[in-house]
């Protein structure tokens, strides 16, 4: 069984190589679960991102909001694989 450090760790490494094309910032732990059957952790992140661009003002000026997203990496207990990533509303 993997402990919670290690999955905290392949959490923020699936975070970052799935949004390695986008400037994510301030990466953080928010919290962390494992389930009933201790089969999976449930780990929350949370990071900010850029707000997609909706009006031509915002473009013209570079001007471009943050705001942040958190998500839930479900990991394997046993062998360290993600299993899923999951929306989490604040």
């Amino acid at each position: 069984m993997i402990d919670v450090k290690d999955s905290i760790k392949k959490a923020k490494n699936f975070i970052i190589d799935m949004y390695s094309d986008e400037k994510i910032s301030q990466l953080m732990l928010e919290e962390v679960d494992i389930s009933d059957d201790k089969k999976f952790w449930l780990i929350t992140l949370g990071f900010n991102i850029k707000k997609p661009i909706i009006n031509l003002m915002d473009t013209i000026s570079g001007n471009q909001e943050k705001i942040r997203v958190y998500k839930i990496i479900k990991i394997d207990s046993l062998s360290g694989d993600v299993i899923s990533m999951k929306i989490r509303n604040p």
